[in-house]
């Protein structure tokens, strides 16, 4: 039985792009790995120049100084409650407005619509240190009214 000796040919081209995508796909996980090995080695390696790369073992000791530090579940809650309200508002709130856009005619519609779009397009990193100084000047900071 012969083979038909078919040779498939690697393009170039498509080699250097999957370089690209595995170069770029370990600089997409590389905070990961960057986020345990520093969770598990002490404080005093954040500033080591050049960086620790090499997982270290205070992980048990950094957990329960989180714990006994920081009332982490009620912050956990709080997170949650804040997240959850608002996606929910969020999602409700735009359907609405989609639904408005979308069967209805009015006056300035088109402005509207491009203001709500502008206001989507703007960065919430942009709003944050704002809203740090607004909750700050009414009180609420750290709490859940904020």
């Amino acid at each position: 039985m012969q083979t038909s000796g078919l040779k498939t040919k690697i393009k170039p081209s498509l080699v250097i792009m999957y370089m690209l995508l595995i170069f770029g796909a370990f600089l997409s996980l590389f905070p990961f790995y960057w986020l345990v090995v520093m969770a598990t080695n002490s404080s005093s390696a954040f500033m080591k120049y050049p960086p620790v790369l090499v997982f270290g073992g205070q992980f048990m000791n950094n957990v329960h100084n989180l714990f006994s530090s920081i009332k982490f579940g009620l912050a956990m809650k709080n997170t949650i409650i804040v997240s959850l309200v608002k996606t929910v508002g969020g999602v409700f709130f735009c359907s609405m407005a989609s639904f408005y856009f979308a069967k209805f005619e009015f006056p300035g519609r088109k402005f509207l619509f491009g203001l709500c779009m502008f206001t989507m397009m703007i960065p919430p990193q942009l709003n944050m240190i704002p809203q740090l100084v607004i909750m700050n000047k009414i009180g609420w900071l750290s709490t859940l009214k904020a």
